[in-house]
């Protein structure tokens, strides 16, 4: 508690304001937005499910893919059908427990919802995944 690494760790994704020097791949690295250490590979897993991770009040499929819309449409909005299909293939692969799959984030159990959240990550293809 107090140690600082969600700063440090929200700085490097270009959530906070960061003068530290970090590495990948031997490059240095400055991400302005979430959006740019995405696109460059880096993936984060909040602590903060609720507050930072997941949007409680949507449908799971919706805050599955909103990280990976350029994954699956660059410059668009993903249709429902592939939104669903990724769904269904995360619940698989992630045993992801629900009741139905309309339902909302905030009505799955934590456990689920860290699944969701992982599943979340790694749908963006990251090299590397910074996991708070």
């Amino acid at each position: 508690v107090g140690a600082g690494r969600t700063e440090l760790f929200e700085g490097i994704i270009g959530l906070r304001p960061a003068a530290a020097k970090v590495e990948l791949e031997g490059k240095s690295i400055h991400f302005q937005s979430p959006r740019a250490a995405i696109d460059a590979g880096v993936g984060y897993l909040t602590e903060d499910r609720k507050g930072k991770g997941l949007l409680l009040q949507e449908r799971l499929a919706p805050n599955l893919t909103l990280s990976a819309l350029g994954v699956f449409h660059p410059g668009l909005s993903m249709g429902r059908r592939r939104e669903a299909e990724a769904l269904e293939q995360a619940v698989e692969a992630y045993d992801i427990r629900l009741k139905s799959l309309g339902a909302k984030a905030g009505q799955l159990s934590g456990g689920n919802q860290q699944k969701l959240l992982l599943a979340k990550v790694l749908l963006t293809d990251p090299s590397v995944v910074i996991i708070d």
